[in-house]
């Protein structure tokens, strides 16, 4: 019996060592397979080192929705979930809130990089804002300027970026948004790298820089359906960099604080009408124009540091009380496959979580005081110019229009290919419905690490309804007209 090889051994077999491009296409066959076959995260593996492609199913299986959790190697259980056989303690770990300027970042960045062993990957859409920092950069072979968007988050990229890599690379240093910040982190597990990041966005600082996960889309199965569990090693925000983003970044992330809201605080009136204030603030030239809004985006950054980090100290691999940050993550998932596929127009993926939050308040699923929260989305989907009911890009004239059964084809793939999916219901869609103020209690016992918390689980109700069902309750609920179904 062999013990496994590592993620960066594996890693490097299929990008640097193996048949090139026709081991990567292979895997990518596999986990097409899997997919197709709808595997849940704990569908049973045993794999043996003597298998043909054995080092391809296992790198596979590591990044299958972030690791299947009943896998084995030899006989020997090495399904933890984690993305990596040797180390599954490691995501317990939440770098502290650092705040910075922009020139100290900046000069501690170029110091870094001078040094062998940094990679260092920056958003384009930040560059372009910070000239200091977009001269520096093309002038670096280590700086790889990447343009974000669903479409390039991908195994392709991951692929693209792993050719930067040598035994000399030592950390990746991530400077940009969500969509960056993930695929930097993936690209740091595979090769089992530092990982520090500098979120550019609010919708980053709030949620895709804390707590591990890391991902890339896997089309046409969805958002984000292979990554790892794996740690941010330092995590360090510059205020002075949300001043740069356009209207839509800014109400992605306050779509994001509203949900941790609505998950921590037993009083939200006054978190609610900060975040409102902030709302309609970004209609202005300048978005941080004074000392009270710095003030208050400051103390967003920390409320939704301390949700996040508290939330994943006890749970940091996604077994219970973790599954409550997937709030509205259902159905905006499912718009953003719907926009990539061409039914309904392009959607941010913060837009279309507040849409999915939305659906659960006003179609009677979630059956809290939901007024206050469902009216603040409301104002910020207005803001963003989102409109209601969404309408699809591509008309149906009738029920026996063979776009309809497309349409509802398309929508079943995606519901299914979610991670709350369940093989034994695969036609029902899942939706996780947290109780308002259901983290309050572990934020007052400063993330505590009790056994007690990780049993949460049996506090979040998942509601799994018909296609034809979520369709008709988001007609009612004014998410999509009444023809979409």
């Amino acid at each position: 019996m062999s013990n496994p090889p590592s993620l960066r051994q594996l890693s490097q077999q299929v990008f640097h060592e193996l048949n090139g491009t026709e081991s990567l296409r292979q895997a990518l066959k596999t986990l097409s397979l899997w997919f197709s076959n709808g595997w849940s995260r704990a569908q049973p593996l045993s794999l043996r080192s003597t298998d043909a492609d054995a080092y391809l199913s296992l790198w596979s299986a590591l990044i299958y929705k972030r690791g299947l959790t009943n896998l084995s190697w030899d006989g020997k259980s090495i399904g933890t979930g984690s993305g990596s056989s040797k180390n599954s303690n490691a995501h317990k770990f939440i770098p502290s809130l650092e705040f910075a300027t922009s020139a100290d970042l900046f000069a501690e960045m170029t110091t870094a990089a001078s040094t062998s062993g940094t990679i260092i990957i920056m958003d384009t859409g930040f560059a372009n804002c910070w000239p200091s920092y977009s001269n520096w950069a093309q002038k670096q072979h280590f700086v790889i300027l990447f343009t974000p968007s669903e479409s390039s988050k991908n195994l392709a990229t991951i692929a693209k970026w792993s050719s930067f890599i040598d035994q000399q690379t030592k950390r990746i240093w991530s400077i940009g948004g969500g969509i960056t910040t993930d695929l930097a982190g993936f690209l740091a597990g595979l090769f089992e790298l530092e990982h520090l990041s500098s979120p550019t966005t609010l919708l980053s600082a709030f949620d895709a820089s804390i707590g591990g996960k890391t991902g890339a889309n896997f089309h046409p199965y969805g958002k984000n359906q292979v990554g790892l569990f794996y740690p941010i090693s330092r995590w360090v925000v510059v205020t002075e960099h949300f001043n740069t983003l356009p209207k839509n970044e800014v109400l992605c992330g306050l779509a994001e604080a509203i949900k941790h809201v609505w998950l921590a605080e037993e009083n939200p009136r006054d978190t609610l009408e900060q975040i409102g204030s902030l709302i309609r603030a970004t209609g202005k030239e300048q978005f941080i124009s004074s000392q009270d809004q710095v003030t208050g985006i400051l103390k967003l950054v920390a409320f939704n540091h301390t949700v996040k980090s508290c939330v994943v100290s006890a749970d940091p691999l996604e077994h219970g009380i973790r599954k409550s940050l997937n709030m509205g993550h259902t159905l905006g998932h499912i718009l953003e496959g719907l926009a990539e596929d061409g039914w309904i127009k392009p959607i941010p993926h913060g837009l279309a979580i507040a849409v999915g939050m939305l659906f659960l308040l006003r179609s009677g699923i979630a059956l809290d005081d939901t007024n206050r929260f469902a009216t603040l989305i409301e104002e910020l989907l207005s803001a963003a110019e989102v409109r209601l009911p969404i309408t699809l890009e591509r008309q149906i004239r009738s029920p026996n229009d063979p776009d309809q059964t497309d349409l509802l084809a398309a929508f079943s793939r995606l519901a299914k290919s979610d991670k709350k999916a369940d093989l034994a219901e695969p036609s029902l869609v899942p939706f996780v419905v947290p109780r308002r103020g259901i983290l309050a209690p572990l934020l007052r016992t400063v993330c505590s690490e009790s056994d007690d918390l990780l049993q949460h689980s049996t506090n979040l109700p998942l509601v799994r309804i018909s296609v034809e069902e979520t369709l008709r309750l988001c007609a009612i609920g004014g998410i999509f007209r009444a023809d979409f179904q």
